[in-house]
């Protein structure tokens, strides 16, 4: 099967009409990824096409949604009940378009159950209608439901599968009954029960002719009773099992209730935690309006703040000027020195030798220049105001270096900030509250006694019917030997009965012996397959690859060929996806795999190898995940030129989602 194209018309977050194609197999793009936060519409783009082929949508907790819970919010609200999926595909049989719907029913104003709407289901095949009593049949025989897990790959279900990984889980024990359903054991135990129906009534109806007879009478009676202890045997087991599967449905009701008891949980942590953050906030405000009176106080000051500037600029100019004069007075008073010292001494400080007349008279001309510089120079007053403005200066830049209306902004920011999240806090407070007000926490206790009980309760009855089956075969068994004794003491070769019951008796064994050897094919099988793509998965080289136990769940092997006792919640994981994939190679031929967040647990080399594996081993691959799955810049390289098409889910409005092509 290939997928051509999915429109979408008000389903789910999905308002008004949505559509997306699928990347051709034909060529090596083969990947299509869509990204989307939570609650954008990821599962509802795979429940959608379970939709299209089963009428059914299911939850995390794998049950049904109501219909009227999938029909778009914002389209409901407007009065618009209708709701479509077509889906395009090809087939060995050539093109086919699925259209299945509903609508709300004319007599109806706000439907409140599936049976307020009508249903349509429209299949054409190469542009021909087929036939509406076919249309179902169809499905089933291109894509049985048992299987949709296989192509149609939730990966938050996972746990189911990490169940059956544990030998004699209880878990595991209940899904390998489905897997053997799946893989087609039932039919021949089905057969092999219909034989055993067959059988008892042509030994009853021999047994009314040979009645006459003599000799057998011990024989004949033990065979009535054995029929009659076996009918009673089957009619316990099929009660057992009616208690179990009604056991089982309140089981998981509570498990569900359960489960939205740990949200609500979840839900009065965050009440406390918002009350401790509205606090915080409250705090936060009377400690800011208490500084920011105390600032108001001296906040005249900042209307002096730009003349304060100017006069200070004008100080440091005129403190400068006056630092340069006082450097060149220090200058030419070391020159008189100097030159005095000359003159005094007759000598040249630098020759040593005596100054002339005419360098004395020179000198004593330069000095006289330097003595009236200095003398129109008040060094000492100059002294005295670089040091008054530097006092000026200095009660100046006490003045302006408070900076008050900038903290009082920043203050008043922060008051304002904490008023908004008191707000937003409170809301969600009020919300919360309500939500919690119709939580009984007795009744919750009561549920969890009662999920308790039912636990050991389906233990208790799983056991019994295990004792009564093994029972009604040793019961089986001996029966059947009595019929081929009185089939062979009495036989007759023209005798139609004789030739059933011998005919059926054989029958039997071949179909008792074809399940143990279906069972044991099916579990090598499912081993190797599960192996070969488990090599493919794993980052680590030393294992040698899986074994498969009683319950189809699979243990690692080490490279020293013994179990790993011990394995990481990725490994799990990758085990997992293992078995599925054994399990759909034996159902399926190489087809289109939907798959659903499946990266929860994996590390980034194992993702990295999921992503490697997978578009080879199907002909279409869609990716259904999130940022915090796959990181667009570092997480694609392994199948970036594998990517045909890539898509986002992005939000419109809180009901309301709409799909777009991205670049990567």
């Amino acid at each position: 099967m290939i997928l051509k194209k999915m429109s979408l018309i008000n389903f789910m977050p999905f308002f008004g009409k949505a559509e997306l194609d699928f990347p051709t197999p034909d060529s090596n793009m083969n990947v299509l990824l869509v990204f989307g936060d939570n609650m954008r519409g990821k599962t509802s783009l795979l429940n959608a096409m379970r939709w299209c082929f089963y009428q059914v949508a299911l939850d995390r907790n794998m049950k049904a949604y109501p219909w009227n819970s999938m029909v778009n919010k914002v389209a409901s609200r407007k009065g618009d009940w209708t709701l479509s999926v077509n889906l395009k595909f090809e087939t060995d049989e050539g093109e086919h378009e699925l259209i299945r719907g509903i609508e709300k029913r004319s007599s109806v104003i706000t439907p409140l159950k599936d049976s307020d709407f009508k249903t349509s289901l429209l299949l054409k095949t190469n542009g021909k209608p087929v036939a509406g009593s076919e249309i179902e049949s169809f499905i089933q025989r291109l894509v049985p439901e048992e299987t949709s897990r296989f192509f149609l790959f939730d990966g938050e279900l996972l746990q189911e599968y990490e169940d059956l990984l544990q030998e004699g889980s209880r878990q595991g024990e209940a899904i390998k009954g489905s897997i053997e359903k799946v893989l087609g054991v039932p039919a021949l135990t089905n057969g092999r029960n219909e034989l055993q129906l067959i059988l008892k009534d042509a030994n009853r109806i021999l047994r009314a002719e040979q009645g006459k007879r003599t000799g057998h009478e011990r024989q004949l009676e033990k065979m009535s009773e054995l029929e009659t202890l076996t009918t009673a045997i089957e009619g316990d087991i099929e009660e057992l099992r009616d208690k179990l599967a009604s056991c089982s449905r309140e089981r998981k009701e509570i498990e569900t209730d359960i489960v939205e008891v740990d949200r609500l949980f979840e839900k009065k942590v965050e009440l406390d935690t918002l009350t401790n953050r509205i606090k915080e906030h409250k705090t936060t405000i009377v400690d800011g309006e208490a500084e920011r009176l105390a600032l108001r106080s001296g906040l005249w000051r900042e209307l002096l703040v730009s003349k304060v500037q100017e006069k200070l600029t004008s100080l440091h100019e005129e403190q400068e000027a006056l630092r340069q004069r006082k450097d060149l007075n220090t200058g030419k008073s070391y020159m008189l020195s100097h030159l005095e010292g000359i003159l005094e001494k007759d000598i040249c400080p630098t020759c040593d030798q005596e100054v002339s007349e005419g360098h004395k008279s020179k000198i004593s001309k330069k000095l006289d220049d330097v003595r009236t510089s200095l003398s129109e120079q008040d060094v000492d007053g100059a002294t005295n105001r670089i040091l008054e403005l530097s006092r000026m200066i200095g009660n100046l830049n006490d003045f302006s270096g408070s900076n008050l209306a900038q903290r009082l902004r920043f203050i008043e920011n922060t008051i304002d900030k904490s008023n908004i999240k008191i707000i937003e806090h409170e809301t969600k407070k009020i919300n919360l509250e309500i939500e919690l007000e119709s939580t009984d926490s007795e009744a919750i206790k009561r549920k969890r006694g009662r999920y308790k009980i039912l636990l050991q309760e389906e233990g208790r009855l799983e056991r019994d019917i295990e004792t009564q089956s093994e029972n009604l075969e040793k019961y089986y068994s001996e029966y059947n030997t009595l019929s081929e004794l009185m089939n062979i003491t009495y036989s007759d070769k023209t005798s139609f009965l004789n030739q059933k019951i011998n005919i059926t008796t054989h029958l039997m064994n071949v179909f008792r012996d074809s399940i143990a050897v279906l069972r044991d094919d099916l579990k090598l099988r499912v081993e190797e397959y599960a192996s070969e793509a488990f090599k493919q998965l794993t980052t680590q080289q030393k294992y040698k690859g899986l074994q498969i136990n009683d319950n189809y769940g699979l243990n690692i092997i080490d490279h020293r060929d013994e179990i790993l006792s011990i394995r990481s919640a990725g490994a799990e994981q990758i085990v997992a996806l293992s078995l599925i994939i054994g399990l759909s190679k034996i159902n399926m031929a190489n087809g289109p795999v939907v798959m659903d967040t499946p990266f929860g647990r994996l590390d980034r080399k194992h993702r990295s190898s999921v992503l490697k594996y997978f578009p080879e081993s199907a002909n279409q691959l869609i990716l259904l995940v999130h940022d915090g799955e796959v990181n667009k810049d570092v997480d694609l390289d392994p199948i970036k030129e594998r990517v045909g098409l890539a898509l986002e889910i992005v939000e419109v409005e809180p009901d309301h989602s709409k799909i777009v092509r991205i670049s990567l």
